[in-house]
């Protein structure tokens, strides 16, 4: 929940001149095996909460069980990437933009 949570902020955050339009995004959590027995009905789970997710309001993370893990000890490095991605990210489409 916490990553997830972290990118529908960090893409929210994300300036895109060029559609004129806010950006945004929804996602559905699901982890085995407190959701789901396999990964088959792992993705079902999960894509059920990404529709409740946008059913609510969208721009919005829902689990698929309300008893949320706590987040893994691994999270905050997989941050640390997915802000340097977001924000290199950002940078290309700058630099495209003024080009």
């Amino acid at each position: 929940m916490h990553v997830a949570e972290h990118l529908r902020r960090a893409t929210a955050a994300l300036a895109v001149p060029q559609l004129g339009a806010r950006v945004t995004a929804s996602f559905g959590v699901a982890t085995l095996p407190d959701d789901a027995p396999d990964t088959d009905a792992l993705l079902r789970i999960a894509d059920r909460a990404l529709y409740a997710a946008k059913q609510r309001g969208r721009n919005r993370v829902e689990a698929a069980s309300s008893a949320a893990a706590p987040p893994a000890a691994t999270e905050p490095q997989a941050e640390t990437v997915i802000d340097a991605t977001l924000r290199a990210s950002a940078a290309n489409a700058a630099q495209a933009s003024t080009q």
